[in-house]
């Protein structure tokens, strides 16, 4: 070979690139650490539209709202001054939503982290969803209702008895095609249609759920916090086990069925993954529930060639 031909094809070669590779943690089926909160009593979980996640907790005794960015990191406070963080939800204008569950307030927190107060009286607002018009739906944990509120702050009933005494009404996902409401409440997930009625068991069997999120398929993933494991629900309405180990307690990463969680929190779909947030790990992990992505690969070599013929 040519000196020019050797030096064409060390120079096709640097042009030759691959996309990024998938990271990590996006391994197929597997649990991985996303990123670690030291300290920190974690629940909600929410991402806004450019891939930075936001999670409520605690810490030391002061709610607070983090965000981590694309990646895991950098991990940043967003937001302070709660009292006990819970639900996060974002509106179309990229305002973050706070339920402040013991301090009985919903806060809006703006893109530039200016918070202010939304609704000033609520009772144990726990998770927050975004429905049609603007409308905020919230699930009141003792209260066995979900309550909407209008973009005004004007709040009223949506759902009542919506679980059976002693239950919690529990994580939310709206299904903008039916315009019907999936929340928790105790051992099952209800249907509510559109318009706050009929309430039906969509799914029962689960046993205390905490968070709700769904991927684009419309199976639905059910934290169960006290069992430390996450379920699967089919649209059919079918559970069954999906991450963890009932019952058994650890931060172990692996094999989604055999990977030990503390407490399973709030979850979110984004992108194929599934994030959990793990109260007392005080670590958000993933799992891709959708296959990891195959590295592309792009070549010059062609214009690089063309300039040697």
């Amino acid at each position: 070979m040519t000196r020019r031909a050797l030096f064409a094809f060390a120079l096709a070669a640097s042009f030759c690139t691959l996309a990024a590779p998938p990271r990590a943690w996006a391994i197929l089926d597997e649990v991985h650490t996303y990123a670690t909160i030291t300290g920190a009593a974690l629940y909600g979980v929410a991402f806004d539209d450019y891939g930075n996640l936001f999670v409520a907790g605690s810490l030391a005794g002061a709610g607070k709202v983090w965000k981590v960015g694309p990646g895991g990191s950098p991990v940043t406070e967003f937001a302070t001054g709660f009292v006990d963080p819970r639900g996060l939800a974002f509106d179309t204008a990229g305002n973050l939503f706070v339920s402040d569950y013991q301090g009985n307030k919903i806060y809006k927190v703006s893109p530039a982290q200016v918070k202010t107060t939304f609704v000033a009286s609520i009772t144990s607002p726990a998770f927050l969803e975004f429905g049609p018009g603007g409308n905020l739906f919230v699930a009141e944990w003792g209260q066995l209702r979900v309550q909407v509120v209008s973009p005004a702050g004007v709040v009223s009933n949506y759902a009542t008895a919506v679980g059976a005494l002693g239950e919690e009404v529990s994580g939310m996902v709206y299904d903008p095609a039916s315009g019907d409401l999936y929340v928790g409440a105790g051992p099952n997930l209800k249907r509510i249609g559109a318009g706050g009625s009929p309430v039906n068991v969509f799914a029962t069997g689960l046993i205390g759920i905490f968070g709700l999120a769904r991927d684009a398929a419309g199976t639905f993933y059910a934290s169960r916090y006290s069992h430390r494991d996450v379920y699967e629900i089919s649209t059919a309405g079918a559970p069954s086990p999906y991450a963890g180990v009932h019952l058994a307690s650890g931060c172990l990463d692996g094999p989604r069925l055999s990977a030990k969680f503390i407490y399973t929190a709030g979850v979110t779909v984004h992108q194929g993954t599934l994030y959990i947030a793990d109260q007392s790990c005080h670590t958000i992990r993933a799992i891709d529930i959708a296959g990891a992505p195959t590295p592309a690969v792009t070549s010059t070599w062609g214009r690089v060639k063309t300039m040697y013929r």
